[in-house]
């Protein structure tokens, strides 16, 4: 520190002059008028604040309407595409086509956590619905006064907030026509809740209100202004709001409907706002409104600020100009302290500002070393914003690919790399992530490379959350797999190899065997033929006999020699091992995990509840699953992915427990039925012709029987049964 001596000498202090007593009144009324003025500009400052805090408001609650609604809005195009659903519209009295749907319908909705997905026919009568089984079900209600079904059903996109004729709950509508070739069949709606905006709505500190085209109070933070109108309607309006009752019918008519809104408005059109006065609690408030236009949904939010604050400010102004006169009076004996202030004040600014500049060094170090992380990771990092637009890839995204960032960053769906032959899945895959609950999902696919060959992924998502807690997009991490596929295929293809190699070893032993020991019966039964024949010529009846007898031996011999073989070489089982059949299932359904991706099939299995325990050999059974299931997947080798079904079916009837294994290949034509069971007769180019016969062997030795049916569409179904154990 500097010596004091050092220091330059302080100023001396200087003091007002005496004021003249004739000048008080006018100084008196000068500071008086000085308060008024002060305090106007503080409650005009406080105005502009509210204005600025209404806009701001707005700003966000129409970014979370946006948000909560346009997250539905493609639900009922993708959910209709199915087609068991325009199968339905065509046959409406099928009832296992109405189970599939309302079925199929009650998923969908679960996974994206509506209040209501239903399908309707062209005449607005509710065919299948998500709450098919529930208590509200609406299943069987028609719904052709609305005006979302009257838009879907002339081929547009149906839009409407309304209050449900069946639930008397509100919600949100979306409508999609269900075309069959290009005439529009049928409409599918969904109903979503804006439970979360209400939710939202109740912690706002001022009162909220959202507006439909009529001006009717949808949604508000104040019970009773709901289903109010903020003006007179005209007599079209009326009559349209009768006709398709989006306020409720019926039992759901609520007592507030059309009423006008309970405030009293003080239009101020030249400021952009206005002013309302109303009742909240008892008590008299007032308020400044700002409006904002929805184009997207045809709504005006209203968005509003409390004004007492504004007389609260022109107070607070009013008392700091009178206190800061008073300080006035004392500011000449403060002013060496205030010299020395603002001297430690600009010892603090430098200080500040050397921290800033090492903070704002800091903080560009830890972006250089979270961008260098980034660059040098293996795994694929990709960002997207709400509507699937992508913010960000990092370099090894651009390796996997083969595109650039700047090709695929802005990018929609369907993205640049998207493989040509797996749009359809794409898509879902894309809808499933994009519009299900804000969790983590993980799930594999395929990309086409820029060069044009195929790379294989695992994709998982999780959701990117903002500073407010809130969900601003996606970030999905991609891993390429491409090698890890490509040696599972090897490895499949090997152990394939492997087993014809053992097969057809052991096929050539047994051949080998069956020739060494049938050669000398044989050689010793045409000896003895050739002898009879010549003893037949000479008339001697002993010799010939003797032969004949010879003969006989030999052919006992030959006989008993295949029978040992046959019976060395036939499949048996334990017979006194207690096995569970759905386990069996379980098992070689894990076994087969790799082959049937690899196929790019997929397994159905359905078990029974039943005890489906037997008596026999655990491996033996499961060899025999394994070999019909495979056999399935094979024969559906030339279909389209979605058509590569093996279906597994456990049952127990009469005492026996039976398993049925379905696929959807071209079916066994009668040709290949007469030979199917039959040993070394096979169909496939490499077969060995003994699968299916030993198979029914193992069946058959476990007191069972193996059959095969035809299917009556496409395909055919193997069973067999065992015994179950008592």
């Amino acid at each position: 520190m500097t010596d004091s001596s050092t220091k330059a000498s302080p100023r001396p202090v200087t003091f007002l002059p005496r004021i003249p007593r004739a000048w008080w009144p006018l100084l008196l009324g000068g500071w008086f008028v000085l308060m008024v003025v002060v305090g106007e500009l503080a409650a005009q400052a406080e105005m502009r604040n509210l204005v600025q805090e209404a806009d701001a408001n707005l700003e966000t609650q129409s970014l979370s309407l946006r948000g909560v609604t346009q997250r539905f809005k493609h639900i009922p195009f993708t959910s209709s595409q199915k087609d068991d659903v325009s199968a339905l519209l065509q046959s409406p009295g099928n009832g296992d086509l109405v189970l599939k749907v309302n079925q199929y319908l009650n998923t969908v909705n679960r996974r994206i956590d509506a209040q209501a997905l239903y399908l309707m026919n062209e005449g607005g009568l509710c065919l299948a619905a998500s709450n098919w089984n529930g208590p509200g079900s609406f299943v069987g209600d028609n719904y052709a006064f609305r005006s979302y079904f009257q838009q879907a059903r002339a081929g547009g996109i149906g839009f409407e907030y309304a209050v449900g004729t069946t639930s008397c709950t509100p919600g949100l509508y979306y409508a999609s026509p269900v075309r069959v070739g290009e005439a529009v069949h049928g409409v599918m709606a969904i109903k979503v809740t804006l439970s979360e905006i209400e939710k939202s709505w109740v912690q706002a500190a001022n009162p909220l209100f959202l507006l439909d085209r009529h001006g009717v109070v949808i949604l508000s933070t104040l019970p009773n202004f709901l289903y109010t109108t903020t003006h007179a309607l005209s007599a079209g309006e009326i009559q349209e709001i009768e006709g398709s009752g989006p306020y409720g019918k019926g039992k759901c008519v609520r007592d507030s409907i059309l009423k006008p809104a309970p405030w009293q408005s003080h239009s101020q059109s030249k400021t952009g706002y206005q002013i309302i006065d109303t009742v909240i609690n008892g008590q008299a408030s007032r308020f400044l409104v700002r409006q904002m236009v929805l184009q997207d949904f045809d709504w005006t939010l209203l968005a509003t600020a409390n004004l007492s604050s504004v007389e609260y400010a022109r107070w607070i102004a009013i008392a700091i100009v009178f206190l800061s006169s008073l300080t006035l009076m004392f500011g000449t004996l403060y002013w060496r302290q205030t010299q020395r202030r603002v001297v430690d004040l600009r010892d603090a600014r430098s200080r500040l500002e050397a921290a800033v500049v090492d903070r704002t060094r800091e903080l560009a170090g830890l972006y250089a070393f979270r961008k260098a992380m980034e660059d040098a990771l293996l795994v694929g990092m990709r960002a997207r914003d709400l509507d699937g637009r992508v913010t960000y890839v990092n370099p090894a995204l651009c390796d996997i690919t083969g595109y650039s960032a700047s090709e695929m960053i802005d990018g929609l769906p369907p993205y640049v790399y998207w493989h040509p032959d797996e749009m359809e899945q794409h898509w879902r895959d894309n809808n499933a992530a994009m519009s299900g609950p804000s969790s983590i999902t993980g799930f594999e696919t395929r990309f086409r490379h820029k060069l044009g060959h195929d790379v294989f992924v695992m994709i998982n998502n999780a959701p990117l959350i903002d500073a407010d807690g809130r969900q601003s997009g996606w970030m999905s991490s991609v891993v390429d797999i491409t090698a890890q596929r490509q040696m599972e295929a090897n490895q499949v293809r090997q152990d394939e190899q492997l087993r014809q190699v053992q097969r057809r070893a052991v096929m050539e032993e047994m051949a080998s065997t069956l020739a060494h020991e049938i050669t000398q019966p044989l050689i010793a039964i045409g000896a003895s033929n050739e002898a009879a024949k010549l003893f037949a010529e000479q008339g001697n009846m002993p010799m010939l006999q003797s032969s004949l007898e010879r003969i006989a031996q030999q052919k006992q011999r030959a006989a008993n020699l295949i029978k040992t073989i046959r019976d060395h070489t036939r499949i048996k089982t334990k017979g006194n091992e207690a096995c569970d059949m759905n386990a069996i299932v379980d098992s070689v359904t894990k076994f087969l995990r790799a082959e049937v991706k690899q196929r790019k099939a997929r397994l159905v299995i359905h078990k029974t509840n039943n005890s489906t325990e037997v008596l026999g050999d655990r491996v033996l059974l499961e060899q025999v699953l394994v070999n019909l299931v495979m056999n399935g997947l094979q024969a559906m080798q030339n279909n389209a992915n979605e058509n590569r079904v093996v279906e597994i079916e456990t049952g127990v009837a009469n005492g026996v427990v039976s398993v049925n294994v379905g696929d959807r290949g071209s079916g066994i034509s009668e040709e290949v039925a007469k030979q199917l069971f039959k040993s070394f007769f096979t169909t496939k180019p490499d077969g060995l012709g003994m699968g299916l016969n030993i198979c029914r062997t193992i069946i058959e030795n476990h007191g069972g029987h193996l059959v095969y049916e035809n299917r009556v569409d496409r395909g055919v179904v193997f069973s067999f049964t065992v015994p179950r154990k008592l």
